[in-house]
């Protein structure tokens, strides 16, 4: 562990408060995966539709994110957020900047994509699957974990699914 030194002084009359607050995601993520009423699905594709093994990619490699939501709760679920935040190596297509359809045919209520991570809200009905399917690419070589994706009800965070984060890698 890293021991940093801060100092304050106080140049003026009256008491100063001082609250120090800092942040930190670990580099790996050892949280086993699970299901609470959401079945999760997530496979790594090509253009075809054929698996494709992320864990070493060459550099330029376009593939899809592709998942699969499935509501086991028994009732019907509202404001769901599935959170796809990718490996630091690939790079994310957002298909609004080429002019194509928002939605590509998914069904979701909005979609946020930024530049390491997508997040979608829908709704799901009882015993209902949806599917999402994300562009990327293998963009920057080198080694790079990619977290766990996870989906819940935001309001009923009980109902929710994850899977295992793993570590990946873009080679030339």
């Amino acid at each position: 562990k890293e021991h940093i030194s801060i100092t304050f002084k106080n140049t003026g009359q009256g008491e100063l408060f001082v609250r120090l607050l800092g942040r930190t995601q670990p580099i790996e993520d050892n949280t086993p995966p699970q299901s609470n009423g959401v079945n999760l699905y997530v496979k790594y594709v090509d253009e075809n539709n054929h698996e494709v093994d992320v864990t070493s990619l060459r550099q330029g490699t376009e593939f899809y994110a592709s998942v699969i939501v499935q509501n086991i709760s028994g009732q019907p679920l509202t404001d769901m957020t599935l959170s796809q935040v990718f490996a630091s190596g690939w790079e994310i297509f957002n298909n609004r900047l080429f002019n194509e359809a928002a939605n590509n045919g998914q069904s979701y209520n909005y979609q946020d994509i930024r530049d390491d991570r997508v997040l979608t809200y829908f709704n799901i009905g009882s015993g209902y699957s949806t599917s999402f399917r994300v562009k990327l690419q293998a963009a920057y070589c080198g080694r790079f974990y990619l977290p766990a994706i996870t989906c819940e009800a935001m309001y009923s965070p009980d109902e929710q699914s994850r899977t295992s984060g793993r570590w990946v890698e873009v080679k030339q």
